[in-house]
């Protein structure tokens, strides 16, 4: 992916060096032992991503951006190791290679949060405890870290009763106000963007309503930080469920939205054509008619339904919206997913003008 992203070859080797020499040893043993991960279906500890050029002439936008992400894993004990000293580590002069950029007040949100959400771990992680960090690739050659913090889930029984009594926050919770304490920390003037979330979810029914299931954060200086709250419903997955939780029930109402709801719209028709947005048809009810398949996956990982994240920005009163399709999930192969998106270009004049050009650019990574 280096390669055809074409970085040059002095940076290529600066990020295999420091997978190879740094991150492969945080990937677990050889043998699967422990819990695996929830990043994948497989339970596989890594996660990649990439961005195609997709602007009028590609040669304006050659390099891709690329990122992935882990799940830290002891290599001996299958144990899921603790965030701050991974992070800590990470951002060490031996740690980072001198690659990692990140000064040590880049860390002081991922290490308030790690704290609120799990007060009494210590260094091999605390019960429930599950974290993420993803690494950016740029062209001149330095890696920007970020993080991603799973909330312990709320347990329901037995003996872990007593540990769900000290959660400040519990995976799949529906109530936000307990975050407010957190953001006192992070930037109180996160707060009033937060409680325009609560006001939404106040409102809607108790399936309709977003799931925490992720909080991330940058490692950057905390005047240029954001906070995303990943949320999942219970169910709703219609266009009109989309557009609802995307503008938080109409509060995110501007030209600039509606623009964007437009463009949505139009991606989702062309990705979705059987629950087309005048349908009004759930698209897991339309699957299961089409195919009868069940989601595949746990329940801390479903792989069904819509997933969102909101930015909350220091010293702004807006939230920031995002919507991941799965279309791995609900479209019937690959060809028909680039096929879609090369229309979904075509039509705002961008991409190379070839024929099948987003295939080429899949394949070639």
């Amino acid at each position: 992916m280096l390669d055809t992203a074409e970085f040059s070859i002095s940076s290529q080797v600066s990020f295999l060096t420091f997978v190879y020499a740094r991150l492969l040893g945080m990937m677990g043993p050889l043998e699967a032992t422990g819990p695996g991960s929830l990043m994948t279906f497989d339970g596989s500890p890594v996660e990649l991503s990439w961005v195609i050029p997709s602007k009028a002439n590609t040669r304006d936008c050659q390099r891709r951006q690329l990122r992935f992400a882990i799940e830290p894993i002891d290599p001996r004990s299958g144990r899921l190791l603790r965030a701050n000293e991974v992070l800590r580590y990470l951002t060490s002069s031996k740690g980072s290679l001198g690659l990692v950029r990140c000064d040590r007040s880049a860390l002081d949100w991922s290490m308030i949060t790690q704290h609120f959400l799990y007060p009494d771990g210590d260094t091999e992680g605390s019960e429930g405890e599950r974290f993420f960090i993803g690494f950016d690739f740029s062209p001149s050659g330095d890696i920007v870290l970020k993080t991603y913090y799973l909330p312990a889930p709320r347990p329901t029984y037995g003996a872990f009763l007593h540990h769900a009594k000290g959660l400040n926050l519990g995976l799949w919770d529906s109530d936000y106000r307990p975050l407010r304490d957190l953001l006192d920390c992070l930037d109180p003037s996160l707060v009033d963007s937060l409680n325009m979330m609560i006001s939404y979810v106040d409102e809607v029914n108790d399936l309709s309503k977003p799931r925490l299931q992720i909080l991330s954060m940058d490692c950057v200086p905390n005047e240029v930080n954001r906070l995303k709250l990943y949320c999942r419903p219970t169910s709703g997955n219609s266009w009109r469920d989309a557009r609802r939780a995307f503008t938080l029930g109409g509060r995110l109402a501007s030209s600039k939205m509606n623009r964007a709801l437009a463009r949505l719209e139009t991606l989702w028709n062309l990705l979705f054509p059987f629950t087309a947005s005048d349908s009004n048809r759930d698209l897991d009810d339309a699957l299961l008619q089409r195919s009868g398949s069940c989601h595949r996956g746990t329940a801390d990982h479903p792989t069904g339904g819509l997933l969102y994240y909101y930015s909350l920005v220091p010293g702004s009163d807006m939230v920031l919206p995002k919507i991941y399709l799965p279309v791995a999930r609900y479209c019937s192969n690959d060809l028909f997913i680039t096929q879609a998106l090369e229309k979904f270009h075509a039509i705002d004049g961008r991409g190379s003008g070839e024929r099948d050009w987003v295939s080429r650019e899949v394949a070639a990574a």
